[in-house]
């Protein structure tokens, strides 16, 4: 599936993700909204434990959310069926 250009390759809704036993959690990551189109260049900047590396995670499939949907070309990559199970990669990444 090939994407047109200036359209969504990735997009990222509603991601929670938290840490921690309850009672003591941390939420990390809340409610975050994310769009990328084919060919954008994207920085993610902010201070220490602002959640960059857990969004890194979540979109690397290395990590799945607490709720949110990862699209990758139209497919929900947090939606694998255990921790840790990565879909198949794409042949072509962009």
């Amino acid at each position: 599936m090939s994407s047109a250009p200036g359209e969504a390759i990735l997009r990222c809704t509603g991601l929670w993700k938290s840490f921690g036993p309850p009672g003591r959690r941390v939420e990390v990551l809340r409610g975050l909204d994310l769009s990328v189109a084919r060919g954008e260049m994207v920085a993610v900047l902010g201070e220490s434990g602002a959640g960059k590396t857990t969004l890194l995670h979540l979109v690397g499939a290395i990590e799945r959310p607490d709720s949110g949907a990862i699209l990758f070309r139209g497919r929900d990559i947090a939606a694998a069926t255990t921790q840790g199970e990565r879909p198949d990669a794409p042949s072509d990444p962009g």
